[in-house]
């Protein structure tokens, strides 16, 4: 239920953001310009879709602003910019006629404070809020604070129309410009969802503009329908199962003292729960920080909401839940280690490990000189090579199959299919054979040790079931109750237990190693005996052949004689 209730938000959340940030990507046409949100790429298309696209988006009604009348405006939007000094880069000498000044991408060390342009908007001033000083704004070519040149637009159309006009006559976007950003919040009150827009265009130093969008929503429980009471009554039992857990956890640890942290398994527990306690903390944070902002916009509804703060931590919520249901899965594995299948699994990666650390150095020096090399030879020509870092992923990506060999070439012809090839047979042909090999080996090795006869984990899972069904539920008839049974069968998983686990002991442990030792030995010496039994065939074969031509030229001497 928890599962299916969380895709069932999530999907909700996907369509609002796909459909908030495709709303924004309207073609406006002229006779020379034809402008797209996503396909921005000048300061004068940047200013055609403001003043058309994004105004005309919005429906004014009696003071508010809607989207599709459908998604209220929690507050009018804002635009904000951040700048650049000149101080960040000295043009060549040669240059020094045309270019006084250079600006180059932008540095927090560097930001550029003063007032400038006609001085009587905010948006000419630099700000500073204490609620936007702690987060940076993730854009595609750098990170951005969350202070800069604000200005807050109106509820009228008219009055936003003649803000935009104002700043384009006072070149508010300019040479010193690196980063421009609208943001603005949304309530639907069909899906009960709060909407928080991030529309972010970067100016770089080529002159050109790129775009991208960051949309974060929020699933509010106002217990108006089953889906938000089944979560909360979920969210209650997981509080309720996290306490009992922890003071479990907290007993282990003051019975064995420091030996709890020697354990994998303890500190995946320990990950779990803080992520968990963490969890609780944001769940709690949310809803008084939505409930606040919520309660100042009625208040004050020409204001603008500010969520920044929060968008960044919804993130970070969301990062820290994913890593939360992936240590829970991983932990499953612990429960299944008495299975003889997940034994060969564990012991095999546990003995081979030393082993494949080595061959992972190995290939990471392999690997990271293709690298390099991709990145410095077809980086000025290959989007996939731009970068360091995405030529280490291209080459991940080839190794599964997915890669564009016409472009390679096309990059360069003498090179490029030399570099391809090469990759393909010392990397794919050789280096992974080799860790399949060295996994193979091991797994063949631990599979000739353990024992034939696997441990009967259905039986064992139908004598606890029938156990506890008669401690239960039959108990109050004791006339039908057979003690005798009931003591078989606790016996009976009560050894079974033993069993399963005392294999983990470290008296096991040793046996098994011993036992390991023992078998590289007994298999060294067979090796010893087939060589000895080939050379000792071998000898047998010379001896025959020597024989008959020994016979040979007895009998010939005989017919002379």
């Amino acid at each position: 239920m928890k599962l299916n209730t969380t895709v069932k938000i999530q999907k909700k959340r996907f369509e609002e953001e796909r459909f908030i940030v495709g709303n924004f990507s309207n073609t406006y046409e002229t006779s020379s310009i034809t402008t797209n949100f996503r396909e921005l790429s000048t300061v004068e298309e940047l200013w055609k879709w403001l003043d058309v696209v994004f105004l005309d988006t919005f429906t004014y009604s009696s003071g508010y602003m809607f989207i599709t009348s459908e998604n209220h405006l929690l507050g009018p939007p804002r635009i904000m910019q951040s700048r650049i000094s000149n101080t960040t880069c000295i043009a060549t000498s040669l240059f020094k006629n045309h270019f006084q000044n250079c600006y180059a991408y932008f540095d927090k060390n560097f930001e550029d404070k003063l007032s400038f342009g006609f001085k009587n908007r905010s948006a000419w001033h630099f700000q500073h809020n204490v609620e936007d000083n702690q987060d940076y704004i993730q854009g595609r070519f750098g990170l951005y604070p969350t202070t800069g040149f604000k200005q807050v637009l109106s509820l009228d159309e008219n009055e936003n129309k003649a803000i935009f006009q104002e700043l384009y006559n006072g070149n508010w976007i300019d040479r010193k410009t690196r980063m421009i950003i609208v943001e603005f919040s949304l309530y639907n009150a069909n899906l009960d969802m709060l909407c928080f827009v991030q529309l972010i265009i970067e100016k770089l130093p080529t002159g050109t503009i790129t775009t991208s969008s960051n949309v974060q929503s929020i699933h509010l429980f106002n217990l108006k329908s089953g889906t938000d009471i089944t979560l909360i009554c979920l969210q209650a039992f997981l509080v309720v199962l996290l306490l009992y857990y922890t003071l479990e956890e907290l007993l282990e640890m003051y019975k064995f003292r420091i030996k709890y942290c020697t354990k994998l398994w303890n500190l995946i527990d320990l990950s779990i729960a803080a992520i968990l306690y963490v969890g609780m903390a944001f769940t709690i944070y949310r809803e008084v920080f939505v409930g606040e902002k919520l309660e100042r916009h009625v208040n004050a509804p020409h204001e603008f909401v500010n969520f920044e703060i929060f968008v960044q931590r919804q993130k970070q919520f969301k990062n820290c839940v994913g890593v939360c249901l992936f240590l829970a899965w991983i932990k499953s594995l612990k429960y299944l280690s008495f299975n003889k299948t997940m034994m060969q699994f564990s012991t095999t990666v546990s003995r081979c490990f030393k082993d494949l650390l080595g061959f992972g150095l190995m290939f990471s020096i392999v690997f990271i000189a293709y690298a390099q090399l991709g990145y410095i030879a077809f980086g000025n020509e290959l989007e996939d090579f731009h970068t360091f870092s995405s030529s280490i992923f291209t080459l991940f990506r080839t190794i599964l199959g997915e890669f564009d060999y016409l472009e390679i070439e096309r990059a360069n012809h003498i090179l490029g299919p030399i570099y391809f090839m090469s990759y393909i047979f010392f990397v794919f042909f050789v280096l992974l054979n080799m860790f399949l090999a060295i996994i193979n080996d091991t797994y063949s090795d631990i599979k000739r040790e353990i024992q034939q006869d696997s441990i009967p984990v259905g039986e064992f899972i139908f004598r606890k079931i029938k156990y506890y069904w008669n401690k239960c539920v039959l108990c109050k008839k004791s006339t039908n109750f057979n003690e005798t049974s009931m003591d078989d069968d606790l016996m009976f998983t009560k050894n079974f237990d033993i069993d399963i686990f005392s294999h983990r002991s470290s008296d096991q442990e040793k046996f098994n190693e011993s036992q390991y030792h023992t078998f590289q030995k007994i298999k060294t010496l067979e090796n010893r005996i087939e060589i000895l039994e080939i050379k000792l065939q071998k000898v047998v074969g010379r001896l025959d052949t020597f024989i008959k031509n020994v016979t040979r030229s007895v009998n010939n001497e005989t017919k002379l004689l």
